[in-house]
């Protein structure tokens, strides 16, 4: 960016362009990611309810394991969406 300054070549036009290209790419990223957290079908939401919350896995066992990584995808995955709208 500081070449095209130096080279006078940083155009207003492109600016807006590459601003507006951009604000295109963050919504359609947020809109994918709501359908997959509250979509109608097979939502990451509705998997979590069904799998996760209320049946708790105690013990040495490979069932645990998987609990816990589907856990640890339930409580992480709306902090997905809420990254997208502050960045």
């Amino acid at each position: 960016m500081l070449w095209l300054i130096a080279q006078r070549q940083l155009l207003p036009g492109i600016v807006i362009m590459g601003s507006f290209i951009l604000l295109v790419l963050w919504m359609v990223g947020l809109i994918v990611i709501s359908i997959e957290l509250w979509g109608p079908a097979g939502s990451v939401s509705n998997n979590c309810q069904l799998y996760v919350n209320g049946r708790e896995s105690t013990g040495a066992s490979t069932k645990t394991l998987a609990w816990l990584e589907q856990h640890s995808i339930c409580e992480s995955y709306p902090l997905l969406l809420l990254s997208c709208l502050s960045s």
